[in-house]
């Protein structure tokens, strides 16, 4: 194994971790291009940040010039990974990527949104920040491939007050 091969092996394992931050930062000093090293699963350490919802972490990495629209093989973004994952932190985690400029109206597999994966959560708060992100909120209407959209996500998870917040957003 080469030092390179060791060092990414050990930035994506170091970004699960919140408590070993300054190990990451010393090793991100030594050489800045692991911010964006993908393993052999296609993952960058943005999407282990994201993955295990880091927010410490996220921001080292996107402070760094970490891509925060890089995709996994699947097509998951950072943005889609912490939809998915789906509780309050990892909506931070949505949050914060908009914030950073990270694309809120990309498509994952099926076509589903940030918005559908939120919605089918029940997180309120991030649904609405990501609605009103600047310059270009979320896509209220977006829909899959089956032409499914993020009200459909709210109504089927039973989030009812949040499906009354999407008509009320359009």
């Amino acid at each position: 194994m080469t030092d390179t091969n060791y060092l990414l092996h050990t930035v994506h394992d170091l970004v699960k971790d919140p408590s070993k931050i300054e190990v990451l930062r010393l090793l991100l000093d030594k050489d800045a291009k692991q911010v964006n090293k993908v393993d052999r699963s296609g993952l960058a350490p943005i999407h282990v940040a994201a993955y295990v919802g880091n927010m410490a972490t996220l921001k080292l990495l996107l402070s760094r010039g970490a891509e925060k629209d890089a995709r996994r093989p699947d097509g998951m973004t950072p943005m889609l990974i912490a939809a998915f994952r789906g509780t309050s932190k990892h909506g931070d985690i949505c949050v914060e990527l908009a914030a950073q400029g990270a694309n809120v109206n990309v498509a994952g597999p099926m076509g589903m949104t940030v918005l559908h994966f939120l919605c089918s959560k029940g997180l309120s708060a991030p649904v609405l920040e990501l609605l009103n992100a600047q310059p270009v909120g979320a896509n209220v209407n977006a829909r899959t491939n089956e032409k499914s959209t993020p009200l459909h996500a709210a109504v089927s998870g039973n989030h009812l007050d949040l499906a009354l917040t999407l008509i009320g957003q359009g």
